[in-house]
């Protein structure tokens, strides 16, 4: 007789704070998936209107919290993801998605190296006294979750092919 599965807890698309952050996606969207699945999944969020020519799909939740689905060439399949929380007006980590883990938006550098004790930095942005660090945590299939931190607090989450945050995505 085998060992009795955990149950992974059921997401509840009305509500961010329960979506788990992983190597396969955040919440309802899953890297490689069709975001055609993706835009009836995402209740809890307003789809801003982007470029024609841009290929990614933004969403933001409360005016503070902004997962962005960035996409293939043809603009089928979700090739990664960013999540991102920067409004300083308002308590975000409340309503972010974690990675099993519990790091989040708004999560302290500190609780990133204890939750990840052999997470490697992977780069910085900006220089000077406050850069902009960047953490990644490699999986097993070429796909990585990288922590951007400002000022020692997670301020963006992402899940992507290399250990970096994407460029800007659309202007």
């Amino acid at each position: 007789m085998e060992p009795e599965q955990p149950a992974v807890p059921a997401i509840d698309l009305e509500d961010p704070s329960s979506w788990l952050i992983g190597f396969d996606g955040i919440g309802p969207v899953a890297q490689g998936g069709p975001i055609a699945e993706v835009r009836p999944a995402m209740a809890a969020f307003v789809e801003d209107e982007l470029p024609e020519w841009c290929p990614a799909a933004r969403f933001k939740h409360d005016g503070a919290l902004t997962l962005v689905a960035h996409l293939s060439d043809d603009f089928s399949t979700v090739t990664g993801m960013s999540l991102s929380g920067w409004d300083s007006s308002m308590d975000v980590s409340n309503s972010s998605p974690h990675t099993a883990e519990g790091i989040r938006i708004g999560s302290s550098l500190a609780e990133l190296l204890a939750a990840y004790p052999d997470i490697a930095k992977s780069g910085e942005y900006g220089g000077g006294e406050d850069p902009t660090l960047f953490y990644a945590v490699p999986g097993d299939a070429r796909v990585w979750i990288v922590f951007s931190l400002y000022d020692d607090t997670v301020r963006g989450i992402f899940v992507r092919d290399t250990p970096t945050p994407p460029s800007e995505y659309c202007s």
